[in-house]
């Protein structure tokens, strides 16, 4: 079953609140928030934080989506089973997220049933020769008030469609699958058991990986622009970005995980004349943290309360990460 990380939009209403109150306050979002005293700028810092890696979950979920692979957690392997049309979940434990709860419908598992629906695209393989008349093509996934186990709530669809050609006519071990694959978001929302919402009226990615036939694939690169909004419990927005930007993901056979690097152009759509640019090095995502697990995320900030510029650093374990040289805990998933 798929559980959502509790009051994990909390702490966005805390970089509203005079610096006293923030100590304590930033209980998390979807489970991770800051447990440090000076957390004043902090609480300005996470909203761009998740704006440079929670979309970038997304549209990695697309490529998820995009082909007929053996699906582990976070890298989708492509192998002799593959081709044959199965799937197999190598590995699905760790706290989910959205992307994880899409992924999971991608895999053909159950969740909130009755409240989604789930609807495959199909496609004759690229080539001749192999043993399916069809592969994977990309999803449509519709959710309306679909309750998880945790209490949260998922509204919205989440649409991919991909495209593939191939080096030769017939398939044979040296011939190179190109893909191309586009993600769209339209009004997907996740309300926490407490009221407080995450949305992202509209995303829209398009993304491109290569492949030796039957072999596993070690990239995608993709550029997309959407907009991400923080309500708190009340219904008021705390947050609202637009946001652009081109990455690629790297992904590891060996530990189920990718990492993102590339640069994010943010436009605060509620202080006028703020924006930033968010700059990853090798952002690793594991299917074990909300957070990311290794890397460095820059952040800069022109305009609004808190101009100027940030490094964070993310650290091994799970919560652990430092900004300016100085650690931050961050308190575990729930």
């Amino acid at each position: 079953m798929i559980k959502t990380h509790r009051d994990r939009l909390r702490h966005w209403g805390a970089r509203l609140a005079p610096a006293a109150a923030l100590v304590g306050a930033l209980a998390g979002f979807w489970g991770c928030g800051s447990t440090t005293t000076a957390t004043t700028t902090y609480a300005y810092d996470d909203p761009y934080l998740y704006t440079y890696y929670y979309p970038a979950d997304l549209a990695y979920t697309g490529y998820y989506a995009a082909d007929s692979w053996d699906y582990a957690v976070y890298y989708a392997s492509r192998g002799p089973a593959a081709i044959a049309g199965a799937a197999t979940v190598i590995n699905n434990s760790g706290p989910p997220s959205l992307g994880s709860t899409l992924r999971s419908l991608i895999r053909g598992e159950s969740v909130c049933p009755g409240q989604v629906t789930v609807t495959p695209k199909t496609a004759p393989p690229a080539c001749s020769g192999t043993a399916v008349a069809t592969v994977k093509n990309g999803i449509t996934v519709v959710f309306n008030g679909c309750q998880l186990s945790g209490g949260g709530k998922l509204d919205g669809t989440f649409d991919v469609q991909a495209t593939k050609t191939a080096s030769t006519a017939v398939c044979a071990a040296d011939t190179t699958i190109n893909l191309n694959y586009t993600t769209t978001v339209t009004n997907l929302v996740y309300t926490s058991p407490g009221g407080a919402r995450i949305a992202i009226p509209n995303q829209s990615n398009t993304g491109t990986a290569s492949y030796a036939f039957g072999q596993n694939g070690t990239s995608t690169s993709f550029n997309g622009s959407g907009e991400i909004q923080f309500f708190d419990a009340s219904g008021t927005k705390i947050a609202d970005f637009s946001h652009s930007g081109i990455h690629t993901l790297t992904f590891s056979t060996a530990n189920q995980t990718y990492t993102i690097d590339g640069t994010e152009n943010v436009q605060d759509q509620v202080t006028s004349g703020a924006s930033a640019t968010l700059v990853g090095a090798g952002v690793q995502r594991s299917n074990s943290c909300c957070r990311p697990t290794a890397g460095t995320l820059t952040v800069s900030r022109v305009g609004g309360a808190q101009p100027g510029q940030h490094v964070w650093t993310f650290e091994g374990t799970c919560g652990s990460a430092m900004r300016d040289g100085v650690t931050i805990t961050l308190p575990a998933c729930e």
